[in-house]
């Protein structure tokens, strides 16, 4: 059987104050989460995580786009889900 999978989108990866956003990846038994962010800071260690950073300029076409969705639509976090 395929694990779904859950995409959470964040700006930075992963502050030391965002626990919990690991704490509920870990019940995730049907679902494959994966990490997404456009900057690493040095926060929490994700080696055991599927973590994945899109490294974006601000002041380009697609930098622009993607803060804008994370600022204004989902604020700190998206979820994507996909089969």
């Amino acid at each position: 059987m395929n694990k779904y999978r859950v995409v959470i989108l964040n700006r930075e990866l992963l502050a030391y104050s965002k626990t919990f956003v690991l704490e509920q990846m870990k019940y995730l038994k049907s679902w494959e989460p994966i990490l997404v962010g456009v900057k690493e800071i040095n926060g929490l260690n994700l080696d055991c995580y599927h973590h994945e950073v899109v490294r974006l300029q601000e002041d380009s076409f697609l930098g622009k786009f993607m803060f804008k969705i994370i600022d204004k639509f989902w604020l700190k976090y998206c979820y994507f889900f996909s089969s």
